[in-house]
């Protein structure tokens, strides 16, 4: 397990200093007011509302094993969550997340790269410092219209793309966490256009306030049923940070890209099956990410799932640099190298407790991580999971320069 993003935040590599930070500041209130501007005038209605409240207050405690130190941190968590619905085609929804951390805080992200890649003729260490302070955030705070043609959402609300299920590479929005993949992502400041065209097909149009409309990222997805199967066709393009070194201009470090894509998700037999595809169209810095899955649920009731990645932005085993490893850290791919697999074996022991064995590797420079887990829910709103994670492979590789991680998570409904 890496230094985990925390929960329903975005990370922001601060790679030049304080400044870097206050900007990213100013964007995350800029964004806010302008939700504000677009959803306030309408909520004044919920005052003639019910109002549902509901929501969850979670506590975590980790602990990280690398080969010559360990880390102990963890934070407590509420997030409560709103929805009015004054009339049956409006909804008015939002939630607030707040979080405090304690053990260690301030990191050293380069820790958790193989020492030996660090290395520059000069003979000096690179370091990349992050840290982690207590947070009180609007996360999501939308508005959705239902239209009999029409669904129309606006705001910052909660997005989620593709049939992977680790990888997503049709999500350009989101980035998972293989430790914990079905984890909730933070919300997308987002205009969103949902037209149904029959039982079967629809068309959703996305569009992304990154900074602003200009550089935004705008999807169109085509969906549509076939058989046992659900078909996507998407079309993007993307205004987002590209690796430097693939350019004869240093001084480039931005590009526009457009994409194509799509996805499936079906049955044949007793097997699920899905695969998706998305691709630049640009010839010269294009770059391509695949995933294909199938999963089984035997008669006994034990599930078994896996999944292969394939991302030609990752490096090669010989060109791996620490660019490389900046790259994947600021969240513009989706992995660190080219080729990795997922796996999983889930069974329900009784109405109660539940176990699962992940396994996920990078099949490039052979490092894996097996994560046993337990689930079991103690009262009726209440559930605690435990994650014991242990890796394997030579301490130059991506999974093998960490030991073992441990991750205890107590959560309450409300």
């Amino acid at each position: 397990m890496k230094l985990p993003q925390r929960h329903g935040e975005r990370r922001e590599k601060n790679t030049n200093g304080n400044k870097k930070h206050k900007r990213h500041k100013n964007n995350s209130m800029s964004k806010t007011l302008k939700i504000l501007c677009v959803s306030v005038p309408l909520w004044f209605v919920m005052l003639k509302a019910q109002m549902d409240f509901f929501g969850y207050a979670e506590t975590e405690m980790d602990q990280i094993q690398l080969e010559d130190a360990t880390y102990d941190f963890g934070y407590g968590k509420i997030r409560l969550e709103g929805e009015w619905r004054p009339w049956d085609n409006l909804l008015l929804a939002g939630n607030v997340n707040g979080q405090t951390y304690f053990g260690k805080t301030e990191w050293d992200l380069l820790d958790f790269v193989p020492y030996d890649s660090l290395w520059t003729p000069a003979g000096m260490r690179y370091s990349m410092p992050a840290s982690i302070s207590d947070t009180l955030y609007l996360d999501n705070l939308y508005t959705r219209l239902n239209f009999s043609k029409f669904d129309l959402t606006i705001g910052r609300q909660p997005i989620s793309l593709g049939t992977g299920y680790a990888w997503n590479p049709l999500d350009v929005f989101n980035q998972k966490d293989l430790f914990d993949p079905t984890y909730e992502q933070p919300g997308v400041n987002a205009i969103r256009l949902e037209i149904p065209l029959n039982n079967r097909s629809s068309v959703d149009v996305i569009i992304a306030d990154d900074d602003s409309l200009e550089t935004g990222t705008k999807m169109i997805q085509l969906k549509t049923g076939v058989g046992r199967f659900d078909i996507t066709i998407n079309v993007a393009q993307r205004h987002h940070l590209f690796p430097y070194w693939r350019f004869m201009d240093m001084k480039i470090t931005h590009t526009t890209s457009d994409f194509f894509g799509g996805s499936f998700v079906g049955q044949i037999g007793e097997f699920g099956l899905w695969s998706e595809a998305f691709w630049s169209m640009d010839e010269l810095y294009g770059y391509r990410e695949f995933v294909f899955g199938v999963d089984h649920t035997f008669d006994s009731g034990v599930y078994i799932m896996a999944e292969y990645f394939h991302n030609t932005l990752g490096a090669t085993e010989n060109e791996l640099s620490i660019d490389n490893y900046i790259h994947t850290y600021s969240g513009e791919s989706k992995s660190l190298m080219q080729n990795y697999i997922f796996t999983m074996m889930m069974f329900a022991f009784n109405d109660f407790i539940s176990g699962s064995v992940m396994g996920f590797g990078n099949l490039d420079d052979n490092s894996f991580t097996i994560v046993p887990q337990i689930e079991w829910s103690i009262l009726e709103n209440t559930t605690v999971s435990v994650f014991v994670g242990q890796s394997f492979g030579g301490n130059n590789t991506e999974f093998g320069v960490q030991d073992r991680s441990v991750r205890l998570r107590m959560r309450s409904y409300f």
